[in-house]
């Protein structure tokens, strides 16, 4: 009889609630919150205004002003995982579609010529800029793993590579060139063996001539520019990583040194690397140390997991840079000890860093520091939480920090550098905020992040919004606070060290008293519980019906709704996925003013939505990525938040991007370049067309506020004041669109 009457329930909601088919078109846009992590990072020899970077999403910038902006390079011709798998799975692809680069090398002589490196797969080459790639193997198979590239500054047709081979017709070894890579010659007198794994190859700056290669147990150098080499200058037990060199003194070399008992030094050699010494300093020289950076001027950079210290005395003191203090560094130390520190060969005291945390860049020594991040769409976003009356104020938490954007995600503000799990506010313009810091704290701001103070180290927190209660879950224990974390009283241990996938508290708007938590279920506000009352883990409460509640497996991969408050349960989604990362689901939301739509956020699957209270389910399309974590609706304003992993925030807003804009649908965005962006008063633009073009400017809304006619050539570029005082605009995003040779060209631009 119980099912009979939620049988009936259901169909009644159903027929109450006629969904209307979600028909968002192609009208998605994003703009940040901009970082990324950076995984590698070089400045041209030749242009110190040209900069390269590789993320961990596997794709190319560039920078052709210092850093000020980057453009995203071409993704054509990437190692794709689809294509060059990874093992017998495709478990890096969380992180982006694209292998991740190790290293970046550019040609001393020619800024447009670039490799770069992935340690595991064969290397790629451009030779204009990254506008393609090519796969570059130097014609010794495609199961060569390229190790590292070297370039001599003085003549760049003698060069050197390390590769490890996997086939029979190559030999691991390291290569030498003459010729810039017509022909390619084994150095016969270095190991030949993938037992010794090769690493890096590394040239004096100062002293060219000398050049040193690293393996797992040994070190090789030359004094000669690789015409004899000496070998086993270390012992069996180390491994030495970024090296750096004296420019007064050939012989002074400092360097990371790595056991195998992964503990990590800081050596210094004053022979040419034949013996080393550890540098002591606090009476300690085990720092844990990932790497180092040495300026031309003698000053140090070192990273730890935490932090990033200089030093001005060689290394026996440091300081640490108050800008990164405790911050994780911990994701780039699985990438091959990657730092991507270095300063302008003209000036030691302008600084470039490329961490996790996007780029940085200091005038003065690292004295200050300010963020390089425009144009960089690399955030890792986890959490997204939006205002209760103000749809346009959002919150932002991922591994790279936490933002907010007070005008629909036209404009993002970084509040704090640290890792953030999830994000919760309270208030009209959700100026009570909470947000997790991973494996710390809960950070709690009364002033919409402006400040903020810690309060208990909860992992989880459910809050009753109508009565202003939070609910906090930490090592097995629930507490309740009247007080928004002021003073916790404990409500109950469950004794148990394991909760399920995504096990979260839930709190029933309709009814408070009704408290979820995984599989249990308190009615009184957690005063007393049913333990294992469900067999599932509730993941939502309908906001209208309180005996609607939708909840997921274990495993997390699969969807189930009760609508007789959780007596029985019903299985309406299955992610059916043959991923390695099981396509689990991240989020389920309920459209708070439409309760027939539901809505699931997937690690590896997109959108997937139901406007029918699940009995049917589609994908929902848009420009971001499959790795949709969260899905905000606002469905009366007809508008939508997507949390992306990788991608940062994506928007659908008819009040910022109209309906009826008359380019967005129908052009090419990757073939129209601008800078710098975000731009004041004049802006340079670059096609590869040539001829005259139709150049217009649209605000948001699809309105068009400047038009004129250009003449443009091929691959230069081309300026047009768009900004002064005859003709002021406001501050905030446009659309650039040039009509040029058939084509239809746009690019996004944000006026200061």
């Amino acid at each position: 009889m119980k099912k009979i009457i939620s049988f009936l329930l259901l169909v009644f909601i159903i027929h109450h609630y006629s969904a209307q088919s979600i028909n968002l078109g192609n009208h998605w846009y994003t703009n940040g919150p901009n970082t990324a992590n950076v995984t590698a990072m070089e400045m041209a020899p030749s242009n110190a205004n040209v900069l390269y970077l590789g993320t961990y999403s596997g794709v190319i910038y560039k920078s052709i002003n210092k850093a000020q902006t980057w453009n995203l390079c071409s993704t054509e011709g990437l190692l794709d995982f689809e294509s060059f798998p990874y093992g017998n799975n495709d478990g890096p692809s969380v992180w982006g579609d694209y292998h991740i680069p190790r290293k970046i090398v550019i040609n001393p002589a020619d800024e447009n010529e670039i490799y770069v490196l992935y340690g595991s797969r064969m290397a790629l080459r451009s030779f204009n800029g990254g506008d393609s790639w090519e796969v570059y193997n130097f014609e010794f198979g495609d199961t060569t793993l390229i190790r590292d590239i070297n370039i001599d500054p003085r003549d760049p047709n003698k060069r050197l590579i390390s590769l490890i081979s996997n086939n029979t017709t190559t030999s691991t070894g390291v290569y030498q060139t003459m010729d810039g890579g017509e022909t390619w010659n084994i150095i016969d007198s270095l190991p030949q063996t993938s037992n010794d794994i090769l690493h890096n190859i590394v040239r004096n700056p100062y002293f060219p001539d000398r050049i040193y290669i690293t393996y797992d147990f040994h070190l090789y150098k030359s004094i000669n520019n690789g015409e004899t080499w000496e070998g086993g200058l270390l012992s069996s037990t180390y491994l030495y990583t970024n090296i750096y060199f004296d420019p007064d003194n050939e012989l002074n070399m400092w360097a990371v040194d790595n056991t195998v008992f992964f503990e990590t030094y800081l050596s210094k050699s004053e022979d040419g690397g034949e013996t080393w010494n550890y540098i002591t300093h606090d009476t300690s020289y085990y720092y844990d140390w990932l790497s180092l950076f040495m300026d031309q001027d003698k000053k140090m950079y070192i990273e730890n997991r935490e932090n990033i210290y200089k030093s001005t005395d060689l290394g026996y003191s440091f300081d640490i840079i108050p800008y990164f203090e405790n911050k994780d560094f911990s994701y780039l130390y699985s990438l091959y000890f990657s730092y991507n520190t270095f300063t302008d060969p003209s000036n030691a005291d302008e600084i470039f860093f490329g961490n996790l945390y996007g780029v940085h860049t200091s005038l003065d020594g690292a004295n200050t520091i300010e963020p390089s991040n425009s144009g960089l769409n690399n955030s890792y976003i986890e959490d997204i939480e939006m205002a209760e009356e103000n749809t346009d104020i959002l919150y932002a938490g991922g591994i790279q920090g936490l933002w907010k954007t007070t005008d629909a995600g036209q404009h993002w503000e970084r509040l704090t550098m640290s890792e953030i799990d999830w994000v919760k506010s309270m208030g009209k313009n959700g100026d009570t905020l909470f947000a997790y810091e991973y494996n710390k704290f809960i950070l709690r701001s009364f002033d919409g992040g402006e400040t903020f103070d810690t309060i208990y180290d909860f992992s989880k927190l459910g809050i009753d919004k109508e009565n202003l209660i939070l609910y906090g879950y930490t090592f097995n224990e629930l507490y309740k606070s009247y007080n928004l974390g002021e003073t916790w009283e404990l409500l109950i241990d469950f004794n148990s060290n394991s909760f399920p996938y995504g096990t979260e508290i839930i709190v029933d708007e309709i009814n408070p008293n009704n408290v979820y938590f995984g599989s249990h279920r308190s009615t009184d506000g957690g005063e007393t519980w049913n333990l294992y009352f469900f067999d599932f883990n509730v993941k939502a409460v309908d906001p209208k019906h309180s005996q609607i509640i939708y909840a997921n497996n274990n495993q997390g991969d699969q969807v189930y709704q009760s609508t007789n408050y959780g007596i029985t349960f019903t299985k309406i989604y299955d992610t059916d996925t043959l991923s390695y990362y099981s396509q689990k689901i991240k989020d389920l939301k309920v459209d708070p003013q439409d309760s027939s739509r539901i809505y699931i956020g997937t690690i590896m699957d997109g959108i997937i939505y139901s406007q029918d209270f699940g009995q049917t389910w589609q994908k929902l399309n848009g420009d971001f990525n499959s790795r949709a974590y969260e899905i905000i609706p606002v469905s009366n304003e007809h508008k939508y938040y997507v949390a992306t992993f990788g991608e940062g925030v994506w928007m659908y807003d008819t009040t910022y991007v109209g309906i009826e804009n008359p380019f967005v649908s129908n052009s090419i965005q990757d073939e129209l370049t601008v800078y710098p962006n975000p731009v004041k008063n004049t802006i340079h633009l670059q096609t590869n067309y040539t001829g005259i073009g139709r150049v217009s400017l649209y605000n948001t809304q699809g309105q068009l506020m400047k038009q004129t006619e250009m003449e443009f050539t091929e691959n230069q570029s081309t300026e047009w004041e768009i900004n002064n005082e005859q003709n002021l605009l406001n501050k905030g995003l446009y659309f650039i669109s040039v009509e040029i040779g058939g084509a239809r060209l746009y690019q996004k631009i944000i006026i200061e």
